[in-house]
């Protein structure tokens, strides 16, 4: 419990602090959809006309602060159900997604390689090769790329983690950029500070890294993806880079005045059915971080008995425990485990049917 208390402590402070930053000098514009965001004492304040969000007024002469309230019943309307054939075609990137995740794509456990490694194939069957050498990158990105068994880039600087693919058939590089670590306050400040307007060091950093690649390898088109937070910095980089285009899931929504430039034409989204940040689900990062995409999510069906394999394997992955014990395994909610990377994985193989070996 104190261990807990503590890191709700820390994520306040983190809060805290990030809204009390100065002024981002992009409020100034009233572009559309901006035109309804004006500042006043350096709080945001959102007219009811823009029905996508409501956001409640801070007081500028109260100490105390109140977190944002959100019009959830109107925010996700705008969804589909992702099709069979959309789930297959997007594959790939889930996969990549969830690599990103990880510290390394490999396992001393024979049976968790076996699994990874048939993954491997069928991203290598598709034309995908992941980055192993420093040298394809670009110079100044070199020294942070891990060429060990690691295969990934680590910002010495910022929060940013990615994995890169190359793919000669269709001539695409793909960037794969990992969410929010929850034991890296920098990272945890990031995705606060995109719900709310502020670019955060880590959407800079992979912005740049994009635009480098891109510059070098002027033959490829670049795509982005990512999950959670990842999701949300694929989407700042793309809105702020010509000819790329992002595929998320289970994507944090960035603050609006961040959003512009996105369309169907450079972004989709999919997530899982009753996870944490879409669907208005009454989950706590739900309620206080997220804001509406801008296309039309797509929802990739859950049924009981999928939810029970996925709350499994949540817990498989975390070998048998429970972050926070015993009271945190009979507490965390469905929303939080469908938010997860891996359901993300677990639900798009379940409707490829492609019966692959667990890997959790």
């Amino acid at each position: 419990m104190r261990s807990t208390l503590i890191t709700i402590a820390a994520f306040t402070l983190v809060a805290v602090s990030t809204l009390t930053q100065a002024e981002p000098t992009h409020l100034d514009s009233k572009s559309d959809p901006v035109e309804y965001v004006s500042s006043d004492n350096l709080y945001y304040h959102v007219e009811p006309k823009l029905d996508a969000i409501n956001f409640s007024v801070f007081s500028d002469t109260d100490t105390s602060y109140k977190l944002w309230n959100h019009n959830y019943k109107n925010n996700y309307n705008n969804t589909a159900i992702a099709t069979t054939e959309e789930m297959e075609k997007l594959y790939p990137y889930a996969l990549i997604s969830y690599f990103s995740e990880m510290h390394k794509v490999d396992s001393s456990n024979l049976n968790k390689k076996e699994a990874l490694n048939a993954r491997v194939d069928i991203l290598a069957a598709s034309g995908y090769q992941s980055f192993t050498q420093k040298s394809e990158l670009p110079s100044m990105w070199q020294k942070d790329f891990k060429e060990d068994v690691r295969q990934r880039y680590i910002s010495s600087k910022t929060a940013l983690q990615a994995r890169l693919y190359k793919n000669t058939q269709n001539k695409t590089i793909t960037i794969a950029i990992a969410g929010t670590n929850f034991k890296s306050p920098t990272s945890i400040g990031s995705a606060i500070s995109l719900a709310h307007g502020y670019v955060s060091g880590t959407a800079s950093e992979a912005l740049q890294l994009t635009q480098d690649i891109q510059k070098e390898n002027p033959e490829y088109r670049i795509i982005l993806t990512g999950s959670s937070q990842g999701g949300a910095i694929a989407q700042y980089v793309v809105a702020n880079t010509a000819e790329t285009t992002a595929v998320v899931f289970n994507s944090l929504g960035l603050h609006p005045s961040l959003a512009t430039n996105l369309t169907d034409n450079n972004l989709t989204h999919l997530f899982v059915e009753g996870e944490a940040l879409s669907e208005g689900t009454y989950h706590m990062a739900g309620q206080y971080i997220q804001n509406v995409l801008p296309v039309q999510g797509k929802m990739m069906p859950v049924s009981d008995a999928l939810s029970s394999i996925i709350t499994n394997q949540y817990f498989n992955a975390q070998n048998g425990k429970s972050l926070g014990g015993w009271m945190s395994f009979n507490t965390t909610s469905t929303s939080f485990i469908h938010h997860w990377s891996g359901a993300i994985l677990e639900t798009i193989e379940h409707h490829n049917q492609l019966n692959l070996q667990s890997i959790f």
